[in-house]
């Protein structure tokens, strides 16, 4: 009786440990854009992006992203925030 329980403890545990990484994985892949497709967002002016890098950050990886607006990370929490339907919009920063 307690290596049945045992083992279905383990299942369990193993079932939670998998679909915690579905989900994990699910949720990068939403949120994820191929290089080629942000390339042609942002040559056809849909999009902003902005190079949110700490001062430290930058002096140790200097190279400058295409299309990016360098932007201190606080300036941009100020700036912009997100929506409950998922949309980004600009409000007033004063």
């Amino acid at each position: 009786m307690v290596i049945l329980t045992c083992g279905g403890l383990c299942a369990l545990i193993l079932g939670w440990i998998v679909m915690r990484r579905l989900r994990v994985k699910r949720d990068f892949e939403e949120n994820n854009i191929e290089p080629e497709a942000l390339h042609f967002l942002l040559n056809a002016k849909q999009v902003l992006l902005y190079d949110v890098r700490q001062p430290l950050d930058f002096l140790a990886f200097p190279q400058i992203i295409p299309g990016a607006m360098r932007i201190a990370g606080a300036v941009a929490k100020k700036r912009y925030m997100k929506c409950d339907d998922g949309v980004r919009e600009q409000v007033d920063s004063g």
